[in-house]
């Protein structure tokens, strides 16, 4: 067998359900799924639970798509993210904003939080305000120049702890979490209308 390198491997953890999904890279086309309900609903997850649920998929996928399973992305719906809001302020002198200057501010904003989120690790990072030069916009405005910017940057962060015990379990099958995401900050990036977090 070779490496999974066609196909991305979807894993929704939830209070109320395990769902994992395999879609071909190439069409997008669904290859393998599984749901399994979970009737003691519990604030935390079970890792055996997960466990028990890894053991029965990981195999049943890697014969389904004749490829070794090595990455997952993890979305999980559990409230157990930590939001740490800042914003960051630099002089322009009218001059253009740019990429690489938007890009100084961000990696700015993400030291200071690093130095205050001990035993955290960032897992999304998102602007909510451009402000310049005294108006807010929602979206950065394309080529324009301004005396003053200032960004309002929300870090969602999950324990160093956490991703080690999920690591831990996933590592017994040899899979490595590519990304975790979070179900609401992924509800935040779609219409009301979409709710099925697979679609997304």
């Amino acid at each position: 067998m070779s490496k999974d390198i066609n196909f991305e491997t979807y894993l929704i953890v939830d209070p109320k359900y395990f769902l994992i999904t395999v879609v071909q890279k190439l069409n997008n086309e669904l290859i393998y799924k599984d749901r399994k309900v979970i009737n003691d609903v519990s604030k935390k997850l079970d890792l055996n639970l997960l466990d028990e649920f890894l053991k029965k998929n990981v195999f049943e996928i890697e014969k389904k798509i004749g490829n070794f399973l090595n990455n997952i992305f993890l979305i999980i719906d559990y409230d157990i993210f930590f939001s740490v809001k800042i914003s960051i302020k630099k002089n322009y002198s009218g001059d253009l904003i740019t990429l690489e200057s938007l890009n100084y501010l961000l990696n700015e904003s993400k030291k200071d939080c690093i130095k205050t989120i001990l035993g955290r690790k960032i897992v999304h990072i998102t602007i909510d305000n451009y402000r310049i030069d005294e108006e807010n916009y929602s979206l950065l405005p394309e080529n324009m120049s301004c005396e003053f910017l200032s960004l309002d940057v929300n870090f969602l962060c999950l324990s160093n702890e956490y991703i080690k015990d999920l690591e831990d379990v996933f590592k017994k099958y040899h899979i490595l979490l590519s990304k975790i995401f979070s179900a609401n900050y992924m509800r935040s990036l779609f219409s009301q209308n979409e709710h099925d977090l697979t679609k997304m």
